[in-house]
């Protein structure tokens, strides 16, 4: 139920931010991005935090998208240096529609 109501929150969160990257605008590994902190903005003191933080940071998303910009991983990583580096492997585990055998 929890993550339903997360996923419902990120989605709608992406809807109103434009549903791809702001950088290059691939629609693929989608992260929110703070442009800006306000006094009441949610501050990650690593990237890697709690679910709880996460929540806060979609909540806050919803309710201020002038804060936030949609990055794809990559852009997220060159546009902010503290994050730690991780590389998308996705592309491994998504289907080539062209090698479907019927």
């Amino acid at each position: 139920m929890l993550k339903t109501t997360y996923t419902n929150m990120r989605n709608e969160a992406y809807q109103q931010l434009g549903e791809i990257c702001q950088g290059c605008g691939t629609d693929k590994n989608l992260q929110l991005h703070h442009r800006y902190y306000a006094k009441d903005s949610i501050r990650p003191k690593v990237h890697n935090e709690s679910g709880n933080q996460t929540v806060k940071r979609v909540r806050e998303a919803i309710q201020h998208p002038e804060r936030f910009q949609l990055l794809c991983l990559s852009c997220h990583n060159r546009k902010d240096p503290r994050r730690k580096k991780f590389v998308s492997i996705s592309f491994l585990f998504e289907k080539d529609e062209s090698e479907v055998i019927e």
